[in-house]
């Protein structure tokens, strides 16, 4: 059975073309009609009043123009973003999209002025891999951003890439890689954290992911990894339990007194079914 590689690699290739295809008006996406039509949407979708209203939260609308903030006028997408909580107007945005060399690669953005001016850079241009994808930004309690981001070449190898700015995006460590496959085996769908509870292991930083044992078989799991220092990360360590299920799309959270916390959908090879699924750790992963 090597039908999850292959779809994992059709997938990979589809978002490549349409990336490429979606930059011109009157693609042929538009013709197949591969997107359910907004008027067989809208009688399907809860409609949420944007009107403020008079409850204790009361919430303000604040309109302005829209501030492009990509290095160019490529497609782009799967952002991200992050505030300093040490310093409200410094903010941190990634995404990714085609490059002007047709590379898909992982970007960011920062701004020093609450989103009034960015400056945009490519995160990952040198790294060994044909592609990267599923960028995430994190923000420590004292303004250290971490940027991470799955890269992977069309033999499936793959690897976590993350690196930290200590001054507000400016400037950024040398990458650091974790999780690498070889082909074999595969990550995907990655989400971070960190803990700022000021407890015990404060600092630390988690990165959730997907793993797939074996690209021959369905069977899927989530693990967990952390670093530290954004250096030196933990081996990955599993977090759903050993069962013949495919496990996907993880998103982990730090209380207040320094418990991990993760969700994630499971879903049934045998039945189908579909669940969500939650566990927590109390010692720091």
């Amino acid at each position: 059975m090597k039908r999850l590689k292959y779809f994992l690699l059709s997938l990979g290739v589809l978002a490549v073309v349409t990336l490429f295809l979606s930059r011109n008006e009157g693609s042929w996406l538009e013709r197949l009609r591969l997107f359910a039509r907004i008027d067989w949407i809208e009688d399907r979708v809860p409609r949420i009043s944007a009107t403020p209203t008079s409850d204790p939260m009361t919430r303000t609308l604040v309109a302005g123009d829209d501030v492009n903030i990509s290095a160019d006028d490529l497609p782009q997408m799967e952002p991200a973003i992050a505030v300093n909580p040490t310093d409200p107007d410094n903010i941190v945005a990634v995404y990714f999209g085609i490059t002007a060399e047709g590379e898909q690669r992982c970007s960011y953005a920062y701004t020093k002025d609450g989103g009034a001016t960015w400056q945009g850079k490519v995160a990952y241009p040198d790294l060994p891999f044909t592609t990267s994808a599923d960028p995430v930004v994190t923000v420590s309690r004292d303004g250290v951003f971490y940027i991470s981001c799955l890269n992977l070449s069309l033999d499936l190898s793959a690897a976590f890439s993350v690196h930290r700015s200590t001054d507000g995006g400016e400037t950024w460590s040398d990458i650091v890689l974790t999780g690498e496959t070889s082909g074999n085996d595969f990550i995907d769908k990655q989400w971070t954290t960190i803990d700022n509870s000021g407890g015990t292991y404060d600092g630390r930083y988690y990165l959730a992911h997907m793993y797939v044992p074996d690209l021959n078989e369905q069977a899927t799991q989530i693990e967990i990894r952390y670093s530290d220092d954004g250096v030196d990360f933990s081996p990955g360590i599993r977090v759903s339990d050993p069962e013949n299920d495919m496990n996907q799309g993880v998103i982990p959270a730090v209380g207040g007194d320094g418990t991990v916390y993760a969700v994630w959908r499971k879903i049934s090879i045998d039945s189908g079914a579909n669940a969500i699924m939650f566990d927590k750790s109390t010692d720091g992963g």
